[in-house]
């Protein structure tokens, strides 16, 4: 059995009590935060100094939730939203969910408020934290975030934002659909598209933006997912942190593979004009030595009696006076000095021709296929020329085919071109009469495809081609105003395909 406690002791406790209060006041009062003990009945028992400091109100203003909820949250769905808050997080007694809200102090202003309460049986306890500045600057990093995405995302070129490891952390719209690997699946990674030829400069380039701190502009190739090599024109720079440090890279990559592309054929289509210039005026020369070479053969092969000797060898000159003409013709038709008459007609009638020459003079080992539409229309051309093409493209086709032989495809066709799928800067979209020419030869590397059309090169044996077959060929297509193009691939053959365009009547 307990003895009851002596006057003296409970005066004790009673001071014991009193220290006790007087502290956890002082710790409530110097507390750097705004403190409301709230009872269960909804009034407000004590709000400590900072609070009044923080809201502008006093224990006096706000005597109960009710009145704060009225005051702080004058707007009548902000205010029912917090209040629904309020009564969910109380459902439960311990730490409450930190919540944010923004509250309207005694003079007006706002303020962004973190709350972080605790629910105990008697009473509630919150604790509440000036944010406002925390969240002006996180929506002013949020929005100059969206801010940088959204001109990033409205750049025709492709970003990609890399961090110090030289792992992506951004890839707008245009680098996806440029490269094809999104960000998800290169997390993590670098960035596999760097050419082997391409890397010993790549690492020059970054150990220079990182070692002079200035920006880096080159041209350079990377590769797109698919293995396609794309031109690009580089720009780099250097992301640093709020210390000065360096954070990682943003790099522009403009693909210029299109600008390459008409350089390239502008330079061709010059270089073409000026050997055409030089070989029509030796053409027109050596046509002007052939003339008299040839009048006078034909003069002494009349005068000569067959059964002599010397007749067989005027024959023999006669007969190369005429391969030179018909080559100096050739040169003519490439240096476009030579007059063609065009006129509209359809092609089907003079491919056929063209075929049945060709099979009589084809090795029996090369089978020809054709496939050529009635259906063709009208184009502007001229049908000796025509015939010339399709001779010298299947003379092309038989010799990279060589004695073991293979086949032919020739076709007609017509085709319609929108603006996307022109092949030459000069090509307008419409309708086009197609002559594919395949093969099932040696083909070619895209290197030497370039060089198939210069005059005078061949890649036959020497003395068994004067390399002006092809040249000729992209003079009469280019005098009728057609557009010829070449696939090819080593071991798999080739194709030549013209497009003439088409008449409308």
């Amino acid at each position: 059995m307990h003895s009851k406690p002596t006057y003296e002791e409970l005066e004790q406790e009673v001071e014991k009590l009193k220290d006790k209060t007087n502290t956890l006041s002082e710790i409530i009062e110097s507390n750097p935060h705004g403190i409301a003990l709230i009872d269960n009945s909804g009034q407000y028992i004590h709000i400590n100094a900072y609070f009044t400091k923080l809201t502008g109100y006093t224990l006096k203003d706000i005597p109960n939730k009710k009145i704060w909820f009225e005051k702080a949250y004058p707007d009548k769905n902000y205010k029912k939203q917090i209040a629904q808050t309020w009564e969910n997080d109380n459902k439960k007694l311990g730490m409450g969910n930190t919540r944010e809200f923004k509250i309207q102090c005694k003079n007006g202003q706002s303020k962004q408020i973190e709350f972080r309460s605790t629910f105990l049986n008697d009473q509630t306890i919150s604790v509440l934290t000036d944010v406002t500045q925390r969240s002006e600057a996180e929506k002013a990093l949020k929005e100059s975030k969206e801010r940088l995405k959204a001109i990033f995302g409205a750049n025709p070129d492709p970003v990609a934002v890399y961090n110090a490891k030289g792992y992506p952390l951004y890839l707008n719209d245009a680098f996806v659909e440029t490269f094809g690997w999104t960000l998800k699946e290169l997390q993590g990674k670098r960035i596999p598209f760097v050419p082997k030829d391409q890397e010993e400069l790549a690492q020059n380039k970054i150990k220079e933006i990182y070692t002079t701190g200035h920006p880096v502009r080159f041209e350079t190739k990377r590769l797109s997912k698919q293995g396609e090599v794309i031109d690009i024109f580089l720009s780099a720079a250097i992301i640093k942190d709020a210390k000065g440090i360096n954070n990682g890279l943003v790099v522009n990559l403009k693909n210029i593979s299109d600008r390459k592309k008409l350089e390239n054929q502008l330079q061709h289509a010059q270089k073409m004009e000026a050997i055409g210039t030089l070989a029509g005026g030796i053409a027109h020369d050596f046509n002007n030595i052939l003339f008299p070479i040839m009048a006078n053969t034909e003069i002494l092969l009349m005068d000569t009696a067959e059964e002599s000797p010397i007749h067989d060898r005027l024959q023999k000159i006669y007969k190369s006076a005429i391969r030179a003409r018909d080559l100096v013709k050739q040169i003519l038709i490439f240096s476009r000095q030579d007059t063609i008459e065009l006129r509209t007609m359809k092609l089907q009638t003079v491919v056929k021709e063209a075929l049945s020459f060709i099979r009589s003079a084809m090795p029996s080992k090369i089978e020809i296929e054709q496939h050529i539409s009635k259906s063709c229309g009208l184009v502007k051309a001229d049908s000796t020329q025509i015939h010339q093409i399709v001779m010298n493209l299947a003379a092309n086709a038989s010799h990279a085919m060589g004695k073991k032989g293979g086949q032919i495809k020739l076709s007609l066709k017509e085709k319609i071109f929108d603006q996307h799928g022109l092949i030459d800067p000069d090509m307008k979209p419409g309708s086009y009469v197609c002559l594919s020419i395949s093969d099932t030869g040696k083909g070619m590397e895209k290197k030497l495809i370039k060089q198939i059309f210069d005059p005078f090169f061949t890649t036959r044996e020497k003395g068994r081609g004067t390399g002006m077959g092809l040249a000729t060929v992209h003079g009469i297509v280019k005098k009728m105003n057609g557009f010829i193009k070449v696939s090819s691939t080593p071991d798999k053959g080739s194709t030549f395909i013209i497009y003439f365009p088409l008449v409308k009547l």
